[in-house]
C-alpha cells in the first residue's frame, strides 16, 4: 500500500515497510509454563534501505497510540496532532 501511495510532494520523506523476517537471528526466545522454550518472530520495520536504518517498534506503537486515542484515526499533520488540546512542548517533542 505504501509503495502506491504519494506522499504529497515531499521527496525527502521515507517510505517504511514491515516485514517478518525469516532469518532466527531476528526471533526472541520466551520460555512457557511448562519450561519449554519457544521462538517468536518480530515483525522489522524497515526504511527504504538507503540508509541502512530501521524503525524501532516501540516508536511505531507510541505514534499508533497517539493516531488512536481518540477513538478515530488522526492525521500527524498539522491538521491533526496540531490541532489538539496539548501544550507546545508535547506537540514539538512528538
Amino acid at each position: 500500500m505504501l509503495s502506491d501511495m504519494t506522499l504529497q510532494g515531499i521527496e525527502a520523506i521515507s517510505k517504511v515497510y514491515m516485514h517478518l523476517p525469516t532469518a532466527n537471528k531476528q526471533k526472541r526466545i520466551i520460555i512457557t509454563e511448562t519450561g519449554e522454550y519457544k521462538l517468536i518472530a518480530e515483525w522489522i520495520l524497515e526504511t527504504d534501505g538507503t540508509s541502512f536504518s530501521y524503525v524501532n517498534y516501540r516508536h511505531l506503537a507510541l505514534l499508533c497510540d497517539v493516531m488512536t486515542a481518540k477513538g478515530h484515526l488522526m492525521a500527524i499533520t498539522r491538521h491533526g496532532i496540531n490541532r489538539q488540546d496539548t501544550g507546545a512542548l508535547m506537540r514539538c517533542s512528538f
